[in-house]
């Protein structure tokens, strides 16, 4: 699931997933805390946000989604994380910045 802030464009990189957008559910005025708990209620996995500080505002103990950071809701500075350094295969450096997004906000 993307939340409001993060870039669209960026879902073009996730190919082999599903990505719902939380305006797509009438979720946009929802908390985090409150987000996180929908979202998890619902059986959704993966949570993709540009929340930088969520890791200080929300407990995670218990939580079953797993919460992808991205750099910046800007999509030029995402686009340019994205494409990195290896720019012949958008995937694994999508899965890179997923992986240490991931490992930076549990």
């Amino acid at each position: 699931m993307f939340d409001q802030n993060s870039p669209k464009p960026a879902i073009r990189f996730l190919t082999k997933h599903v990505v719902i957008r939380t305006a797509q559910l009438g979720w946009e005025g929802l908390g985090n805390g409150k987000l996180l708990a929908a979202a998890e209620k619902e059986g959704f996995e993966v949570l993709v946000t540009c929340e930088r500080n969520l890791k200080y505002q929300q407990n995670f103990t218990g939580r079953t989604i797993a919460i992808v950071v991205l750099p910046s809701g800007r999509w030029p500075v995402v686009r340019d994380q994205l494409r990195g350094s290896d720019r012949g295969n958008r995937h694994s450096t999508a899965r890179k910045l997923q992986r240490d997004s991931i490992q930076a906000s549990v």
